[in-house]
């Protein structure tokens, strides 16, 4: 090879590195856009099954640890499939932070399949007055005198009237009772696996400073709600029924809405009740294609308004810095709608 030619294959090679730098800090900056398949330094690794887990971890934890969201950005929880590396992942982890009630119905399957039995698991449902389907949702459609029946909702996932909702972190109430578990759960850790005095006061600041921010958010909404005539909440998807239950509100979900694929005579049953009770809007889920709710909006005139289910968030949230409590700020404003 001549020199000239090897001097132009430098060249080239360094441009590709800068290029892949360039690239790997801009995957870097968001996050988790990435999910990498094994951990990168030797800090407490920890994975987080959904987003809420992820943020309330990061919130409490920060530099302290390597943390992990498995689910990539829009994922839908209710069909995640594992993969080969989430389980090369898990086989390195040492704590799993979980949503619980129900919500990763493929989590112990996971856990078994890996060598890794010391991983230490902690449910963040475990502090909070779980509901079931029937205490939280009233389902409206053709065969309302059924309404506590099985249902599917807009992932085909059947839902029972005994099952337990497992959207909890939509009320702040249940968010605090999450976050102070999570910092008892860890501190519990901490003190079996031994961490610097500076670790563990780190982890109490961090949460302090953190529930006082939940503390305001809760606040908030109570003040908006208790100003609140209106007494129901109608929405495509049910999955703000702990939302509605910490604030005195009916949760109506509308059954067929989240298909997208209602038959007519179901649609023409929701069309009627909407002009009948005189229903202003009709609330879903920002990840949810609202082609069907937007027929009904157009017939009865009745506003389409999304609010952040967080079950998942997209890469445009991500990239723009949205977390859990600015979500619940963003659904708060649309929540407005209904004075």
């Amino acid at each position: 090879m001549s020199r000239k030619t090897n001097i132009k294959l430098k060249n080239v090679l360094s441009a590709f590195l800068a290029v892949a730098l360039v690239l790997s800090c801009l995957t870097g900056c968001s996050g988790f856009t990435r999910r990498p398949n094994s951990f990168k330094t030797d800090k407490l690794h920890v994975v987080c099954t959904v987003y809420t887990a992820f943020d309330f971890t990061k919130n409490l934890l920060k530099e302290d640890a390597e943390i992990v969201l498995l689910m990539s950005p829009g994922t839908d929880v209710h069909g995640f499939e594992p993969s080969t590396d989430d389980m090369r992942l898990l086989e390195g982890a040492d704590i799993i932070v979980s949503s619980g009630a129900g919500l990763e119905t493929w989590l112990n399957d996971l856990l078994n399949s890996i060598d890794n039995k010391d991983i230490y698991r902690i449910d963040l449902s475990s502090k909070v007055e779980l509901l079931t389907m029937g205490e939280t949702v009233k389902e409206l459609g053709e065969d309302e005198e059924h309404e506590h029946e099985e249902h599917h909702d807009h992932h085909g996932h059947e839902h029972n009237a005994n099952d337990i909702d497992p959207h909890i972190w939509m009320s702040p109430v249940n968010a605090i009772n999450e976050v102070t578990g999570l910092y008892e759960s860890l501190s519990s850790y901490y003190q079996k696996t031994g961490v610097t005095e500076e670790q563990s006061e780190r982890l109490t600041s961090n949460y302090n400073f953190y529930i006082e921010k939940l503390n305001l958010l809760k606040e908030d909404y109570s003040n908006f709600f208790n100003e609140l005539t209106e007494g129901e909440l109608v929405v495509s998807h049910e999955a703000f029924g702990y939302l509605c239950h910490s604030y005195g509100l009916t949760q109506i979900a509308i059954d067929g809405l989240t298909s997208g694929e209602s038959d007519a005579k179901t649609l023409r049953y929701v069309i009627d009740y909407i002009r009948e009770y005189n229903i202003k809007c009709i609330f879903y889920e920002d990840l949810i294609n609202p082609d069907t709710a937007r027929v009904i909006s157009e017939e009865t005139g009745c506003e389409l308004v999304a609010l952040k289910a967080l079950g998942s968030i997209s890469q445009d949230d991500i990239d723009n810095g949205m977390d859990y409590i600015n979500a619940m700020r963003y659904n708060l404003e649309a929540l407005r709608v209904l004075k």
